[in-house]
């Protein structure tokens, strides 16, 4: 029979399930079954391509656990969300990986929930826990051939994020068992991502992993697709996800294969971006549309909410109006190729665009700002 939660697995489906009850049990501890709607597995496992790792002949879990949380309306955020944070550590320890919950919300606000990727994954592949099985019907309809590139540009800066840790990683630590974990499995994100983009770019996406690889292999009959050479490589990153291996290379082939894809998403991201602004394919002209244009009206209310969120965040360092106005993200959206090796951007333009004044800050005041504004 096939397993409820994975692609490979087999017998790991009552593990699941008890995790899964346990964590039901730990959110009832902070919050009332008179305030709760539903509790919700979502990524991998819950579309039922969740990873497995094989070791020993036994069936071992990778991925972490995506949860998401409804509360019924007239119940309060605020009252719970730290609560259900704190729950994280002792769960991953009961259970052997990460549990991570997202930002709780009500029943009206689901009901009102924006199209993103996220919200799209979410509605379309997840498996209700506890509470009404039909509890995300109330979301909006969203379809995957209407998703904005914005989309994939905050993907390919999140996995072009993930390659820097990686390259630092490979560079200054020895290959562990940790180490190599980390850096493949970052390496592989990356890959996905790409090919995830290229998907959105061709108003094709879907929240099915393995629909994907079927969908992306089809576009390999265009030429702008086919051009970039991932066919392989993302299927492989799709290997990975489904059945994840240790010690698959060598630090040596890891090298390779790590500026293999750094390569890439450089071009990826830069062919992405210039589908997003409908702008010639090349750095240049890119990184000044992402600094001069604007991709929709902005409310006054929200530019000065702009300016307050990079006044808090980054000073009046090196200060810029332009960087001012518009949302922090997308001063990491200009500086990101710079960090993954291009020449486009000199150091003072670099470090005008992170609010800081020296060549020793830019890289902490990046990932600062990544991981804020991610």
């Amino acid at each position: 029979m096939a397993s409820r939660y994975t692609v490979y697995g087999d017998k790991i489906d009552s593990l699941i399930d008890s995790h899964c009850e346990l964590i039901n049990q730990a959110v009832l501890s902070v919050i009332t079954e008179h305030s709760l709607e539903a509790v919700v597995l979502a990524g991998g496992y819950g579309r039922q391509e969740g990873g497995v790792f094989f070791e020993d002949g036994e069936e071992k879990l990778y991925n972490d656990y995506d949860m998401f949380v409804v509360i019924k309306d007239g119940a309060k955020a605020s009252d719970y969300q730290e609560k259900l944070n704190a729950l994280s550590p002792s769960l991953e320890e009961r259970c052997g990986i990460e549990v991570d919950f997202g930002p709780l919300k009500t029943v009206s606000q689901m009901k009102k929930a924006p199209f993103t990727l996220f919200n799209y994954e979410l509605k379309y592949g997840h498996k209700i826990i506890w509470g009404n099985k039909n509890t995300l019907d109330i979301m909006p309809d969203y379809e995957g051939s209407q998703i904005s590139l914005i989309e994939a540009a905050k993907l390919l800066l999140n996995r072009g994020a993930g390659l820097i840790l990686a390259s630092e990683r490979l560079k200054e630590s020895s290959l562990d068992r940790e180490n190599d974990e980390f850096v493949t499995r970052n390496i592989y994100k990356a890959l996905m991502a790409q090919g995830d983009s290229l998907i959105m770019a061709e108003g094709q996406y879907h929240f099915s992993y393995r629909k994907r690889l079927e969908i992306f292999n089809s576009l390999q009959k265009r030429p702008e697709v086919a051009e970039f050479g991932l066919e392989q490589l993302f299927a492989d990153s799709m290997e990975y996800k489904f059945r994840p291996q240790r010690n698959m290379f060598s630090k040596e082939q890891l090298e390779q294969l790590l500026k293999k894809t750094v390569g890439l998403h450089l071009q990826i991201y830069c062919y992405t971006m210039s589908r997003l602004y409908r702008t010639e394919e090349s750095f240049d002209v890119v990184l000044d549309s992402i600094k001069n244009k604007r991709l929709e009206k902005v409310s006054a209310k929200q530019i000065l909410k702009n300016v307050a969120l990079n006044c808090r965040t980054c000073g009046f360092k090196n200060f810029s109006l332009k960087w001012y106005l518009k949302y922090p993200r997308y001063r990491l959206f200009y500086v990101l190729p710079h960090f993954l090796g291009d020449k486009t951007l000199n150091l003072r333009q670099v470090c005008r665009a992170l609010g800081c004044e020296s060549e020793n800050q830019k890289r902490s005041r990046f990932m600062c700002l990544w991981e804020r504004f991610n």
